[in-house]
């Protein structure tokens, strides 16, 4: 079930279990405000109390990295993100960057212009993969729409939270030194001294850490090893089709839920059936859930959900509690917002979960 509320109406949540013990929650102009006992009640009067009936309670998940879902994607316009975070809400993310794919510029300026309100998971700020990346590992991008990275191209777009591009690219380490967004290295050939120079320039996070790159060797360590030595996050697909799981948790045990970001990575046939779409201007076809550039082997994308994605790395033998961590916390600390904790001041956005870590119910109180 999915409860949203305006962030003007004070409410409390009764009868949750956060940490192991039932507890009460105040949420006040959208915000946590205490956190009490369940057997004490505040005095002051709330519009609405909502009963947790036990369950336990996490921050909602906030996902980086999602490009669409519902057949809709980022760059659709206004109308599509309003349906499509809709969607999200309901799957357990309740704050996203809806995310570009490399097209061309001014298409990326004109999508990314503004954020609109909506009635479900919230919009931070927008992320654009691309289109600063490398030709040789673009995947699922339109190599056609590759150009090399101009400051001019987005500076004046404060929405755009993130951009992710190929640090060896002529240009790419004065835009990193430059940049108003965090950037995310990512589609890149970059060697390890590469890759070093642009976390050392200021880029804080590797894109699908293992996607759109080299694989690691033990001579050319490559991106991954420049990201470990220089204390970057990663963000990992968890689906189970772009990694696999013993790559999951041996990055698990490198980079710990600290550094270790989940992402849906997400594409328009999200949530769909199996068929035939187009993303990003490319014809993917989608068989058993798995996303592929048509005629190709080439992934494009994944169908699930960030919610999906943690059960996955449950499933692949993560503790539950850092697994929900790597998609609330860490990517909110990394993105400098105060969501993804449960915390007096941050954001109020709420998973219920029953006794086995499933979602049960959704509350956004900062509408």
């Amino acid at each position: 079930m999915l409860i949203t509320e305006k962030k003007e109406l004070n409410v409390l949540i009764i009868n949750v279990t956060y940490r192991g013990k039932l507890c009460n929650i105040a949420v006040k102009n959208g915000k946590i405000h205490a956190i009490y006992s369940a057997d004490i009640m505040p005095k002051e009067r709330f519009d609405k109390i909502i009963d947790g009936e036990g369950k336990r309670i996490v921050p909602g998940l906030v996902d980086v990295h999602c490009h669409g879902c519902m057949g809709m994607e980022s760059t659709d316009g206004v109308d599509a993100l309003k349906k499509m975070s809709k969607h999200w809400a309901m799957q357990g993310t309740t704050s996203w960057y809806p995310t570009g794919c490399t097209i061309p510029v001014k298409d990326i300026r004109n999508a990314f212009d503004a954020i609109p309100q909506t009635e479900g998971a919230n919009i931070v700020g927008y992320h654009s993969e691309g289109p600063y990346i490398c030709h040789k590992y673009k995947g699922a991008q339109d190599p056609n729409c590759i150009v090399k990275p101009n400051l001019s191209d987005f500076d004046d777009r404060d929405n755009i939270k993130l951009i992710t591009l190929a640090p060896e690219v002529e240009g790419a380490i004065e835009y990193i030194k430059n940049s108003k967004a965090l950037v995310v290295v990512g589609h890149s050939e970059a060697t390890y001294d590469e890759a070093l120079a642009g976390f050392n320039a200021g880029a804080k996070c590797v894109t699908h850490l293992f996607n759109g790159m080299p694989s690691l060797h033990h001579r050319q360590p490559s991106i991954l090893g420049a990201a470990y030595d220089s204390g970057a996050y990663v963000q990992i697909i968890c689906d189970g089709m772009h990694i696999h799981p013993s790559v999951i948790r041996l990055t698990y045990k490198l980079f710990s839920s600290k550094r270790m970001i989940l992402i849906s990575d997400a594409i328009r046939p999200a949530l769909l059936s199996d068929g035939e779409y187009n993303s990003g201007g490319l014809a993917v076809t989608v068989k058993s859930g798995k996303a592929t550039l048509r005629g190709t082997d080439t992934l494009a994308g994944a169908t699930t959900s960030l919610y999906g994605c943690v059960q996955k790395a449950i499933e692949f033998g993560i503790k539950p509690e850092e697994a929900y961590k790597m998609a609330s916390t860490t990517p909110s600390k990394m993105m400098g917002i105060k969501k993804g904790e449960i915390k007096k001041g941050y954001d109020a956005e709420f998973l219920l979960l029953d006794e086995e870590w499933k979602l049960k119910d959704v509350l956004i109180l900062n509408k």
